[in-house]
């Protein structure tokens, strides 16, 4: 199975999933104005119709797309007369300039394409610039046209919105595949918070432990002090400031430095701080 989702211009998308979060409702309609098509790299136009209308509602369809060209007048060098020409400034994505250039030249010299007396690649780092000098006798409309018909000035993006969805492969809808990203960049916040939320819980547990312990903190030094093991001391902690083993230990294994007022301080405040991003990632859920 193949899949061809053309590239867009991520302002485009952005804006299309908000109006979907906000309103889940929004129609077709709606979205199609804020996503009106692909935003292809190369430049070129777009040329609106059914094709890219069915790409979205159906998630297949072949867009329509023309390279840039103006009509000109030049000066092919000194003592020469004035000539007409097309330049091409842009092509249809994933068109090879030199590939086009190449075949064009073949149909001039074959016959198939009338009017052209020479082609010049002038791009530079402004741009691409291809001028296409006409005869003196050829009709600059005519040329243009032909090159539309006859070469892939004009041709159709092939575009099928099939994407993985729970380990299948699915043919989406833009709708569905905004829906579908929506879903997963939720799951991915949820799971992310619920890891966040159990990290700040199991801190904010030790962190009231040791306030407790400091707060009674010579009973608590006599306590430890009388008893025979850690495991007695332990179980003394427990029952004395009615807490859970993991406090316990972490009161247990508290370092002298944790005495100190400003320790003291500094315990309280993180306290403080965890409780706020416990409120928050709680919301947030």
């Amino acid at each position: 199975m193949a899949t061809s989702i053309p590239p867009h211009n991520l302002n485009e998308i952005v804006d299309g999933l908000i109006a979907l979060i906000r309103k889940p409702e929004t129609t077709d309609e709606r979205l199609l104005k804020i996503i009106p098509g692909p935003d292809f790299p190369t430049g070129g136009e777009i040329l609106m119709g059914s094709g890219t209308k069915d790409t979205y509602l159906r998630g297949k369809g072949s867009i329509p797309m023309r390279g840039m060209a103006h009509l000109e007048e030049v000066n092919p060098g000194k003592g020469r007369h004035k000539r007409n020409a097309v330049v091409v400034t842009e092509l249809p994505y994933q068109l090879s300039k030199a590939g086009w250039i190449e075949k064009l030249a073949d149909m001039v010299n074959e016959g198939k394409i009338n009017g052209i007396a020479d082609i010049r690649d002038e791009s530079d780092r402004d741009g691409m610039r291809v001028l296409i000098e006409l005869r003196r006798d050829a009709d600059q409309e005519q040329v243009l046209k032909e090159l539309h018909q006859k070469t892939s000035f004009q041709s159709n993006f092939g575009a099928i919105l099939l994407a993985l969805v729970n380990g299948q492969p699915k043919q989406l809808t833009l709708r569905e595949l905004l829906n579908t990203f929506i879903e997963y960049r939720e799951n991915t916040i949820i799971r992310r918070t619920k890891y966040n939320l159990n990290r700040t819980k199991s801190r904010l547990e030790i962190v009231q432990g040791l306030i407790m312990a400091i707060n009674d903190l010579r009973e608590i030094i006599n306590m430890i002090e009388e008893s025979k093991d850690a495991s007695s001391a332990k179980a003394k902690l427990i029952v004395r400031l009615e807490i859970n083993e993991k406090q316990a230990d972490a009161i247990l294994s508290m370092p002298l430095r944790r005495l100190t007022s400003l320790e003291q301080d500094s315990l309280k405040t993180e306290m403080v701080e965890l409780k706020t991003k416990k409120i928050r990632l709680e919301e947030i859920l």
